[in-house]
């Protein structure tokens, strides 16, 4: 008799390694902060990873992309059947009929959680908690700001295609589009890495927003959104500024061309081809990063 493990976890890359995810943004924060190399920081960086990537990245595809609550919530049940009441006592109508009601509708809504990968996100949450818990304190409420704020996200509808003759490739487009998305994907790694070592600094802080902004108008011109272009060039404005201020000027020259090939592309293309464009464009953009980020630390 072969036995069977209580829970089993697969890992598998689900998306290019070089973009805009989370396990980059907090590498970028780490190599900010310039802190020594040595075996514990090392180890440090390793546990870091493993929570940002495979932990924040399973429970992003449970809870926003497959909308893991929203789908719980809105699948109606199976309505009561009115057959296989076999037993005299447990006739239709009957409390002990009431009874296998229940224990049938408690299956099947058993099955509808599995299905919506309930049980393995709780499991995946709860070593997330625990893991942020070991790294810092710091660590643990970015980490628990990040589960609130996916939960809120799940909860809400998934987007809804336009018809093929729409200018826009979504219908239900809103004020709100990519702000918390961004917050989580973008912001609260690039915090993590950064304080994974290090204090909080205000130009930190302020780079770590001009990221948001980027991210947002990235995921706005993805959907389609009306001036979308307007945000994503002025974010990379604005980090061209900081940089400049701050006098990385080197790295900052790299960012201009960037800034100035997108606006380009901008001008050209159309919003069906904007989705490939953003996915391009971020790729530029985390190597534009990572070598502030170096200049930052050294």
């Amino acid at each position: 008799m072969t036995s069977q493990p209580f829970i089993q976890l697969s890992i598998r890359i689900t998306h290019p390694i070089l973009r805009f995810s989370f396990g980059w943004l907090a590498l970028a924060g780490i190599i900010t902060s310039s802190h020594p190399l040595n075996p514990v920081s090392l180890s440090q960086i390793l546990l870091l990873w493993l929570l940002i990537e495979p932990l924040w990245g399973t429970l992003w595809s449970l809870g926003v992309n497959q909308r893991m609550l929203y789908h719980l919530l809105t699948v109606p049940l199976p309505a009561p059947v009115s057959t296989g009441f076999t037993i005299p006592y447990a006739q239709h109508g009957s409390v002990a009929g009431q009874l296998v009601i229940w224990i049938r509708r408690q299956q099947a809504q058993t099955e509808i959680a599995q299905q919506a990968g309930l049980v393995s996100g709780s499991v995946i949450m709860l070593m997330a908690l625990l893991l942020s818990f070991y790294l810092s304190e710091t660590a643990f409420l970015i980490t628990l700001l990040a589960i609130v704020l996916m939960l809120m996200l799940s909860l809400t509808p998934p987007a809804i295609e336009s018809p093929s003759t729409s200018p826009t490739p979504l219908v239900n487009l809103t004020p709100y589009d990519g702000l918390i998305e961004a917050i989580v994907q973008v912001l609260l790694p690039w915090l993590m890495g950064l304080t994974l070592f290090a204090v909080l600094s205000p130009f930190g802080l302020a780079v770590g927003l001009c990221l948001w902004l980027i991210k947002v108008g990235a995921v706005r011109l993805a959907m389609g959104h009306h001036q979308a272009d307007k945000l994503f060039l002025g974010a990379q404005l604005g980090l061209i500024g900081l940089i400049g201020w701050a006098g990385y000027w080197g790295v900052g020259f790299f960012m201009i061309l960037l800034l100035l090939y997108h606006a380009y592309i901008l001008q050209i293309e159309d919003y069906r081809s904007q989705a490939d464009f953003v996915r391009l464009a971020e790729k530029q953009l985390l190597v534009g990063l990572l070598l502030i980020s170096f200049a930052m630390g050294g």
